[in-house]
Order: C-alpha cells, then structure tokens, then sequence
C-alpha cells in the first residue's frame, strides 16, 4: 500500500502513512519521504534489538510496573527497560533481571547527589558502555541512547533534588 501511494518523483518529501509509534531518539524532522521512513526502522530496529536482549517475561513484567497500559498506549517501550537496566549497572549488578529495590535507590541517590548534570552525563555514559558490554549489545548503537542520556540526566538531578529518585528507577 505504501509504495502505491508514494511519488518518488512529485511527492518525494511527503510520507503517505501514519508513524505514530514514539520513538526513545527521534528521527530528525529535516528528512522527507523515503529518508525519514529509513531512518524511523533503522532507530525501531536499534530499540527491538536492546529490547530482546532481556528476557521477554522480565521486560513484560516491568512494562507492566511502569506503564500502566503498555499495550494500547502511545509510549515507548524501551525506555522503561533501558533506564532500569541503566540503574543496575550504576549499583554494579547485572542488569538483565531489571529489579531496582528501595534500598537499591538510596545507593542510586548516593550515587548522583552534589553532581552537576555534566558529571551525571560522564556517569550515564559510562553506565551504557558497560551495560552495552554485559548484554553483548552492539557498541555502535549505544551511540543510539546518548540523547536519552542527556534527558535522562536532566530528570535525574531535578529528582536528587526533590529526593524522589524513584520517579525515575521505579521499584517494586
């Protein structure tokens, strides 16, 4: 149905379907057409690829504990599960059971207090590079999550703050 709808000669730069999925990284509004959609699967592609590394009952369990209706809403399924996995590479565990306890977030908050948001940024690097390693994700993609981290590390040190870092690493 697509390739019928698209003109690459007239049209090249519209986009006759609906994405409407969210993606964790954006594709840039700067591409048109055919560019876009590449784009757009190649980034779907990079979050079902981290995504699989973890054991679908585990990452089912946590979608469930942190989006309330992970099925029928429009919201990403891979941040959830990668800002969890994040959180258990901080603490220096292995980070595919993804279980972050209470206990777990005051040594998270330990972690993070009196940093700036750079330092924060070092951190959250580093913590991708290494989960990246444990869950034998390619290296290259992880390039993939460094918007994430900068969001990431914006909420983190607002939460510090506010000591609700639980907002953030959700238990239970």
């Amino acid at each position: 149905m697509f390739f019928k709808r698209y003109d690459i000669y007239y049209d090249a730069h519209q986009i006759p379907c609906s994405i409407d999925y969210p993606l964790l990284n954006p594709v840039s509004e700067d591409l048109k057409g055919i560019d876009y959609i590449d784009e757009y699967i190649n980034r779907i592609g990079i979050e079902n690829q981290f995504v699989n590394c973890f054991d679908f009952d585990i990452a089912v369990k946590e979608l469930k504990k942190s989006l309330t209706n992970y099925i029928e809403d429009f919201t990403n399924l891979c941040a959830p599960i990668f800002v969890k996995a994040i959180g258990r590479v901080l603490l220096g565990y292995e980070p595919l059971s993804l279980e972050i306890t209470d206990d777990d977030i005051v040594q998270l908050n330990k972690c993070f207090i009196g940093k700036s948001k750079e330092e924060i940024v070092e951190l959250l690097n580093l913590a991708v590079r290494n989960l990246c390693e444990l869950i034998e994700f390619n290296v290259d993609n992880s390039m993939y999550f460094e918007r994430e981290i900068d969001s990431l590390a914006v909420r983190i040190e607002i939460a510090v703050g506010a000591d609700n870092l639980s907002n953030i690493f959700q238990t239970g």
